[in-house]
């Protein structure tokens, strides 16, 4: 007889069937169920987002998505732990391995990144959306465009007086420390001035930063520069769309050479219907006020032209477009990690009793409570918080060690190994952030540490912790929760 499920196909109840026969480990985790009924709610809730009217040009719904994504997550999460505390082979049986332990924190795993992907979908969607609505190509060539007629309509305007900037380089010049305190860390920021008798002088260093930005150079000698600067030729700018797109935004060097340098006038009647068909396109929805700290000619242009609804509404579409793609790593990170807090808390509920559980939830409040109150005594110490920490480790392995000796099942102890299990992932990451702190501490030309080094160390904690799992962790369980209790 085979077990049916509410939807769910005749597929996934063979499946289920089997595994409740062949691999009754595997089947109580539920990975299946989660997998095959989290990814209709995925679908069904990508289809909602996408089909929901929503204009691109107004700022992005996600805060208001993510209160209810949220909820709908944490129901999920609480559903699956409803289905996890029904059937445990390691409590009720043991015949359990250390590769079976490690394969049932795989799809602990597994099922805890398909919930977690919840809130997730809906700025995904977003971004489908405003990207099918406009593509880059299509973005970029309108703002130039918006630029090039509003160039060749004000042209008479248009303040053309080049800004210019008279450099005299020197080889080095005299530096003083600058000590500035740095209450993230609690480590003083060293950092060097240079000292400058008069204006216009500069070090080579910062002539190579000035000479990559200059519209134009004028090199009069070995050691003089002269730099100019464009006037605003560019009215319509936006930095996200610039930086994100194969297709870029014309500079105002673009537009003195095509169109200022030797101006043509242009029909004023096609080109301002075009214009205004362009302005309509990106009207923002609702009327915003076009306030400017001053009143230069640039500043009546664009109060003229509402370039401040136009940056509203194309600001709006950028971050909606790139929004996935610029935070991308941050979100990749947060998603893994809440996956694996998750994960490793279902782990430590699956091999403890549950009022060594919930008592473990305690001491993890009680000790977030203790360390931070350390690093506020200590004056925000970061470098005395992260010794902590690893004082904290410590006691914890010291409780990992004391359960091989003792002769009964001491909720202290059990308490101890399941602060050692949530917490041995994150102590290299402790111990790279401990070097690092040291570091920017006891060195004067302080440089951040090269990304790759965080990177390699990630690595090493899923390694280590994996590695524990089937060797130490697993052991570990089995001998504590198979001594009486006290």
């Amino acid at each position: 007889m085979i077990n049916k499920r509410t939807l769910a196909p005749r597929f996934i109840n063979r499946i289920d069937n089997w595994l409740l026969l062949n691999k009754p480990e595997t089947w109580s985790i539920r990975t299946h169920l989660v997998a095959y009924y989290g990814g209709i709610f995925l679908l069904m809730l990508a289809l909602l987002v996408y089909i929901l009217p929503d204009d691109p040009k107004l700022s992005t719904n996600t805060p208001y998505w993510s209160v209810f994504t949220n909820i709908i997550t944490l129901i999920a999460f609480v559903v699956w732990l409803i289905y996890l505390l029904r059937f445990n082979v390691f409590k009720r049986y043991g015949i359990t391995s250390s590769l079976n332990s490690l394969k049932a924190f795989a799809l602990y795993y597994l099922a805890a990144c398909i919930i977690m992907l919840i809130p997730f979908v809906q700025p995904f969607v977003e971004s489908i959306k405003a990207n099918q609505a406009y593509p880059d190509k299509m973005l970029v060539k309108d703002m130039n465009d918006i630029n090039t007629i509003i160039n060749q309509l004000e042209h008479n305007n248009i303040d053309h007086v080049w800004h210019r900037d008279t450099l005299t380089v020197r080889n080095t010049l005299p530096r003083r420390t600058v000590i500035t305190p740095d209450f993230n860390d609690g480590v003083p920021d060293t950092t060097f001035e240079v000292v400058k008798d008069k204006a216009g002088l500069v070090d080579t260093a910062e002539l190579r930063d000035k000479l990559a930005y200059a519209d134009s150079i004028l090199q009069m000698n070995d050691s003089m520069y002269i730099l100019l600067d464009c006037p605003a030729y560019i009215f319509l700018g936006i930095y996200n769309v610039k930086e994100n797109t194969a297709e870029k935004l014309l500079s105002a060097k673009n537009m003195y050479y095509t169109i200022h340098k030797n101006f043509v006038q242009p029909d004023t009647r096609s080109i301002t219907e075009k214009l205004q068909g362009l302005l309509k396109k990106y009207e923002y929805p609702y009327k915003l006020y076009e306030y400017y700290d001053s009143d230069t000619a640039s500043i009546k242009i664009k109060k003229k032209y509402k370039i401040r609804s136009l940056d509203e509404s194309i600001s709006n579409i950028a971050t909606r477009k790139y929004e996935w793609y610029n935070d991308l790593g941050d979100m990749s990170r947060i998603f893994l990690y809440f996956s694996l807090v998750i994960t490793l808390l279902i782990f430590i509920f699956r091999h403890t009793t549950v009022k060594t559980f919930f008592l473990s939830l305690l001491a993890a409040v009680i000790i977030s409570i203790l360390t931070t109150l350390f690093g506020v005594l200590a004056g925000f110490n970061i470098e005395g918080v992260f010794i902590m920490m690893l004082v904290w480790f410590g006691i914890f392995t010291a409780c990992t060690v004391m359960a091989w000796q003792s002769k009964t099942r001491s909720v202290w102890i059990g308490i101890g190994i399941n602060m050692f299990v949530a917490s041995v992932y994150f102590v290299p990451l402790v111990i790279l952030g401990l070097y690092d702190v040291i570091r920017r501490k006891n060195q004067v030309n302080y440089e951040p540490l090269p990304p790759y080094l965080l990177n390699i160390t990630e690595i090493s904690c899923v390694v280590l912790l994996l590695v524990l799992i089937v060797t130490y962790i697993h052991p570990l369980y089995r001998r504590w929760y198979a001594s009486p209790e006290d």
